[in-house]
């Protein structure tokens, strides 16, 4: 309740909002917007932006914060995840036409792999979205980059940085499976309790921090 916080939020949120390309329906990531390298890139961490501009649409009325996340989030739904689940890092929009141009990667093993973090920003972001929104779609979106993300992991658990690699000596992310241990018990938690995944994605999340921990 304090008036400061409330403030700061607020800037925070009208910033954000700067980011914002009508033209693309997408909050732009990185760079200036007039930067032709990054012109149009949205990555699939900004899901976790999202409920900023929500929270901000409801404690100032304005619903221009409202309408830019619920137009970000459904490129990010429509383009960022791929037909098999998996997800893109990036992905770039023409700005004047609003057409989608392509993914790419800027940590993961190449553009056509999927970066493990990217991954658990996915299925953490779409239900944090829901929480606000209440598309129901975000979950089950939710639920099939959980799917790709669990059944690509090793025996102990913790995912390697990227899901192309499933065994051998490549680097774990620890990082990368916390989130995704977040995710999934947001993804549970907004789960009818009848839901046979429910309880697999909470017990799945209690092994990885389990795992982390020690």
């Amino acid at each position: 309740g304090d008036p400061l916080a409330r403030d700061a939020a607020l800037g925070a949120a009208r910033l954000l909002l700067q980011r914002y390309l009508p033209g693309a329906g997408i909050i732009q990531a990185w760079g200036e917007l007039s930067d032709p390298a990054q012109r149009g890139r949205m990555i699939i961490d900004c899901n976790l932006n999202l409920p900023l501009l929500y929270w901000a649409s409801g404690h100032s009325g304005d619903l221009r914060f409202r309408q830019a996340a619920d137009r970000h989030i459904e490129a990010a739904a429509r383009h960022i995840v791929r037909p098999d689940g998996s997800t893109f890092h990036t992905f770039f929009f023409d700005t004047a036409t609003g057409q989608p141009r392509h993914g790419k990667t800027h940590q993961g093993f190449s553009d056509d792999s999927c970066w493990a973090r990217g991954q658990a920003w996915g299925i953490s972001g779409f239900p944090l979205v829901f929480r606000h929104n209440g598309d129901t779609r975000l979950l089950d979106l939710s639920k099939v980059l959980a799917n790709y993300y669990l059944n690509r992991l090793p025996d102990d658990g913790i995912c390697y940085w990227d899901l192309i690699f499933t065994s051998g000596a490549e680097e774990r992310d620890s990082s990368a499976a916390a989130i995704a241990a977040c995710g999934l018990l947001e993804l549970a938690s907004n789960l009818p309790l009848l839901d046979p995944l429910r309880v697999d994605y909470e017990r799945a999340a209690l092994r990885t921090v389990r795992q982390l921990s020690e």
